[in-house]
């Protein structure tokens, strides 16, 4: 049986973060070991996890009806947050680099809506997580990270 996430008793919904993460990991098996890291926060779900001797990032937020999601690497454990936010070159060494999900789909700062209900926000968290985790593992592994 599907597990309910609306709360009966009080008639609010879930908090964002979990429903994200449900949706991360139903969609990415590295998300639900015992290395992987959450963060989850307001309006953002992060996981890391490790993976070829780095550490491979997905995260995806909110902004009032609106999502949008990064994909990184790094060398080291981090935060998403620590990570040079990709196109560019930064002008000093950073722990690792992410990309936005529509600059990795060609449509630069694009964010998607969130849906009409949970089920819809879920799916298309659970869809965004999928193309996060592929596209972004072919772009890092297609294109070196810049240089300092």
């Amino acid at each position: 049986m599907k597990e309910q996430r609306h709360n009966h008793v009080t008639g609010r919904r879930s908090p964002f973060a979990e429903i994200a993460r449900d949706a991360i990991q139903r969609a990415l098996g590295e998300s639900r070991t015992a290395e992987a890291h959450w963060h989850l926060g307001i309006n953002v779900a992060w996981v890391r996890f490790p993976e070829d001797g780095r550490w491979t990032f997905i995260g995806i937020h909110r902004h009032l009806d609106w999502l949008s999601g990064d994909a990184g690497t790094a060398g080291e454990p981090c935060e998403l947050s620590d990570l040079f936010p990709l196109p560019g070159s930064p002008e000093r060494s950073a722990p690792g680099y992410r990309i936005r999900l529509g600059d990795l789909l060609g449509g630069e700062d694009r964010w998607w809506r969130a849906g009409a209900d949970e089920q819809a926000l879920a799916e298309r968290l659970e869809w965004m997580a999928i193309q996060l985790r592929v596209k972004g593992q072919a772009y890092f592994a297609h294109h070196p990270q810049p240089a300092p």
